[in-house]
């Protein structure tokens, strides 16, 4: 475990250019409540987010990453959580050919 500004990284996940589909696909399997996430597209395309159970904080369960745009949600603020649950990715316009998706997710 590393730790990043007193939240322990909890898990990593990765799909690769070739794993991601038009429907959405399991991106990590969190089994209990997490507070930080972190998520960088390297794919030559764009790319949806969808999150498990998002707390009362947020208006929307999913999010769109652009061409090398990243994304972190700091949860701790207001001691929100992210409930357990499966994190899902898909692609928005077309297959990507190169690149990969990688998460990283703290408690």
């Amino acid at each position: 475990m590393g730790v990043i500004r007193h939240a322990y990284v909890y898990a990593r996940g990765k799909l690769a250019y070739n794993e991601i589909t038009a429907s959405y696909t399991n991106l990590l399997v969190i089994p209990e409540d997490i507070r930080t996430i972190f998520v960088f597209n390297s794919y030559n395309q764009p790319c949806m987010i969808k999150f498990p159970n998002p707390p009362n904080v947020s208006t929307t369960n999913h999010f769109e990453l652009d061409v090398g745009e990243s994304f972190v949600w700091d949860l701790r603020i207001g001691s929100n959580n992210l409930a357990a649950g499966t994190i899902q990715a898909k692609f928005i316009t077309s297959q990507p050919t190169v690149g990969s998706l990688r998460i990283t997710v703290a408690k």
